[in-house]
């Protein structure tokens, strides 16, 4: 998948790899960004050819066929995720099973960090390079049965505080949206999902990440940004009726 896109909130030559970009999110995310003209290159296990982020051969060879079509790489968005094996399910720490919380730990936490420090290396001297992790409120809210992915994710939120800290001398921004309950159109209406009173959509996610790769984001790094619908204020809300 690729498209066009600038420093600004939209338009331009910026070039962005999206990862996890056949899922719910990054396929949004890779949509919006090609929307608003960036050359978008799109990698997915699901994808043609295969990217792997969790494994390092896989993400040096997908990087290389990057750079050699384009000179520099100012975006990266790292929204690639696995939530456990199908048929599994959550599981309570006392059961849960350590095949799946290695994979798991692999491609939400090892993952990002392959995949950052690849891409960030190559991001150096791009005139306004930024990283946006995609991780999840489940790594800001201890989830029961789902210790594997919450564990994954507080572990990228520290990530992307590290990357920043590390990374500002080479005037690269890295940040994190935080995701919360968000399903397709039809799923939208659930009153009990939020404070808020309903889910967001895919497009409330993107819609800050292509913020946060813009120029108006530029005096922002190692940000952690909800996206929940108001669950990380701490409110225990009632059912709304209507």
């Amino acid at each position: 998948m690729r498209v066009d896109g600038d420093a600004s909130v939209g338009s331009g030559d910026r070039v962005v790899i999206v990862t996890g970009s056949e899922g719910l999110l990054g396929r949004e995310i890779a949509r919006d960004l090609a929307a608003s003209g960036d050359v978008v290159i799109g990698w997915d296990t699901r994808g043609e050819p295969p990217v792997d982020v969790s494994d390092l051969p896989s993400v040096q060879a997908a990087l290389r066929k990057v750079l050699a079509r384009h000179p520099r790489i100012d975006g990266l968005v790292h929204a690639a995720a696995w939530t456990g094996r199908a048929g599994l399910g959550a599981a309570d720490f006392l059961d849960l099973d350590l095949e799946q919380w290695r994979r798991v730990l692999d491609v939400n936490l090892t993952g990002a960090f392959i995949t950052g420090q690849q891409v960030a290396r190559a991001m150096v001297g791009a005139p306004d390079p930024s990283v946006v992790m995609v991780a999840s409120v489940q790594g800001l809210l201890p989830t029961r049965g789902r210790v594997d992915y919450s564990v994954a994710k507080a572990g990228m939120l520290m990530l992307t505080r590290m990357m920043a800290g590390e990374l500002a001398p080479m005037r690269v921004r890295v940040n994190a949206v935080v995701p919360g309950p968000i399903g397709a159109e039809e799923e939208a209406d659930r009153p009990e999902a939020t404070p808020l009173g309903f889910m967001g959509a895919p497009s409330d996610v993107s819609a800050l990440v292509r913020f946060l790769l813009s120029g108006a984001a530029r005096f922002m790094t190692g940000g952690i940004y909800p996206v929940d619908g108001g669950l990380t204020a701490g409110f225990r809300q009632e059912v709304r009726r209507g």
